[in-house]
């Protein structure tokens, strides 16, 4: 199964959708893993927005791939 919803709080204009809802969502329809792209981090190299990943992490059951805001090596570790 392939899906993808941008990564933000909220994105109302594309779909009633929050990020944690559709994780949730896809989760029960059978993903094996989940891409998370931080689309406002995306290429600014200011690190990853670690909040949004720890509320993500905490309801997310299959491996979850971060992407977006990495700039260092320390935004890795």
């Amino acid at each position: 199964m392939l899906t993808s919803i941008p990564a933000m709080k909220t994105v109302p204009a594309v779909t009633q959708w929050e990020t944690l809802g559709w994780v949730q969502e896809v989760q029960q329809r059978g993903a094996g893993e989940i891409v998370l792209n931080m689309m406002n981090q995306d290429g600014v190299r200011n690190g990853y927005d670690l909040t949004q990943l720890k509320k993500v992490r905490d309801v997310c059951r299959v491996p979850l791939i971060a992407s977006g805001g990495a700039g260092t090596m320390e935004t890795l570790s």
